[in-house]
């Protein structure tokens, strides 16, 4: 089983860096009307990382049921980072490259995607600061 994820993730980087040589170096990048292979592929990262982080952790919980509550803590407290980004983001209309407006319904998302960034890049700052005093209290 490892052998087989370490082949996959090496897989899946050998085709993004092709991906990246030919968006950077194969074609002409003012021309952004075929940018949907860039996007599919992107699509498709987003998806297997989904499925990962979703489905790691309960093949964790599987093997140790005693870490329920603390796996049903974490993903609650992602999905109230998620709620309140979703009611902090604006839906109004992006100007998109091709002079077009954004849907309102993809306005909201991109500041959903955004907002929850900046909460979760916030928290982590916070931790490593909360960690690094907690260590020098600690070591006094």
């Amino acid at each position: 089983m490892m052998k087989f994820v370490k082949y996959f993730k090496w897989l899946l980087l050998g085709i993004t860096i092709a991906i990246i040589v030919v968006f950077f170096f194969v074609r002409n990048t003012e021309d952004l009307n075929n940018i949907g292979m860039y996007l599919s592929w992107a699509y498709i990262l987003l998806g297997i990382a989904v499925v990962l982080s979703v489905g790691l952790p309960f093949m964790y919980i599987a093997q140790k049921p005693e870490m329920l509550k603390k796996t049903l803590l974490n993903f609650g407290a992602l999905v109230a980072v998620l709620v309140i980004a979703y009611l902090l983001a604006s839906d109004d209309p992006i100007k998109l490259f091709n002079d077009k407006l954004s849907s309102t319904a993809e306005s909201k998302i991109a500041g959903l995607s955004l907002n929850a960034m900046y909460i979760l890049v916030g928290i982590a700052v916070l931790s490593l600061l909360a960690g690094g005093v907690r260590n020098m209290i600690r070591n006094r």
